[in-house]
């Protein structure tokens, strides 16, 4: 009885076998005659415009201002390449080809990956239409629709007609190989960044702004993560304008460590993030204060950010003084860390009762950030209800 055809049962044959059984089909001379003839057919009927509607009338005209390309084209050797990247699919997926669910894509063969990619980006063919069908689907009315319930446009996206879409396929796979260095894991079919390896994330980010689309889409992406997942008292302090002058080439690696340090503490899936904050371990406040630090969007905005944090804690009626550039006074990754400390001591409320070991270190915490000497009296005057305490730091 006939079963069907089971794509799963490829994985099951030789991968050499398979890969003779494209070249005898590759081969074969009906492929020299019969395609160059079908695309001669297409190119100069009105074939696609008749059967799929009026939309196909601009893909007509440029196959045939790009007919000589295509009546050059070696198709027996792009067939030959397709069918090496379908068998390498096959096998990359294995039994799981018809559930994705159990597909870990971040840990796939780097070399399978890199072959699959190596034998599309050969292809005549791909060079020729990959443009114009990619601006064809871009230009549905559907697929705009869909992007814009994203609340991006094309533009955002850096989806435009001048992009080299052959080139951006061939940067997935940079990116790809960086991206199987980071340990990231697929558990139960949710992704687990908890073991995420910070020391290669610089050069997942060296490989990602290789992507011209990347460049371009993601100062307004950010920006609307930002704006939808920043708590409601920080949400107007970083600006959408400010996120787009930003150079993500340099902020995104320091943004995306700090990010790795919260994930594993699971602070973003705290309900109350602000006192997750507060109770952070020192080890975890000087990885944030070294890769802050070297972040222009956050050092940029810290001084707001802080007075935010201030204000949850101790109310609205302090008022605070800025760093001032003008006179040295900047936020460098000790500052950082001293201000964490410090919050987190305070946050605690402040104590009559302390050892001597205890005042000392309160001492050096707090002498050794510029905002909290600046800050302490008011600070210290809303812990202890206005009792008229008057603090000097040296």
């Amino acid at each position: 009885m006939n079963e069907g055809f089971d794509i799963k049962k490829l994985h099951n044959l030789d991968k050499s076998e398979l890969k003779k059984i494209i070249n005898t089909l590759s081969s074969l001379d009906i492929i020299k005659v019969v395609v160059p003839v079908g695309v001669e057919f297409i190119v100069n009927s009105n074939l696609l415009v008749d059967n799929f509607g009026d939309g196909f009338k601009e893909i007509q005209d440029i196959l045939k201002q790009q007919y000589n390309q295509l009546i050059d084209v070696d198709y027996s050797s792009d067939i030959q390449k397709l069918g090496y990247a379908f068998i390498d699919v096959i096998y990359l997926l294995g039994d799981d080809i018809d559930n994705f669910d159990n597909v870990d894509f971040f840990n796939f063969d780097k070399n399978a990956i890199n072959e699959i990619f190596s034998n599309i980006e050969n292809m005549e063919l791909l060079r020729i239409i990959a443009p114009v069908v990619v601006n064809y689907l871009l230009s549905l009315d559907s697929v705009k629709q869909a992007i814009e319930k994203t609340g991006f446009t094309m533009e955002d996206l850096g989806l435009t007609s001048d992009i080299d879409y052959v080139y951006e396929l061939m940067c997935i796979k940079g990116i790809y190989g960086k991206l199987t260095e980071l340990n990231i894991k697929r558990v139960d079919g949710k992704i687990d960044l908890t073991s995420i390896n910070e020391d290669n994330i610089d050069g997942f980010v060296d490989e990602l702004f290789k992507s011209n689309i990347i460049k371009k889409a993601l100062p307004v992406v950010v920006s609307s993560l930002l704006s939808s997942n920043m708590p409601e008292e920080f949400s107007n302090i970083i600006t959408k304008e400010e996120v787009e002058k930003i150079n993500w080439e340099k902020e995104f690696t320091p943004l995306l460590k700090a990010a790795a340090t919260l994930i594993k503490t699971n602070i973003l899936n705290s309900e109350n993030k602000v006192e997750a904050i507060m109770n952070l371990d020192d080890s975890i406040i000087a990885e944030l204060g070294t890769n802050l630090s070297k972040s222009e969007l956050f050092v940029n905005n810290l001084d707001e950010i802080i007075i935010e944090l201030l204000k949850t804690i101790l109310g609205n009626d302090v008022v605070y003084e800025k760093l001032d550039p003008s006179k040295g006074e900047v936020w460098t990754d000790q500052e950082i860390i001293s201000l964490f400390k410090a919050f987190k001591k305070l946050s605690k409320g402040l104590s009559f009762e302390l050892s001597d070991s205890e005042i000392e270190e309160m001492a050096d915490i707090l002498s050794s950030s510029t905002f909290i000497k600046k800050n302490l009296n008011n600070i210290i005057s809303s812990l202890t209800g206005e009792l008229g305490v008057e603090i000097i730091l040296l």
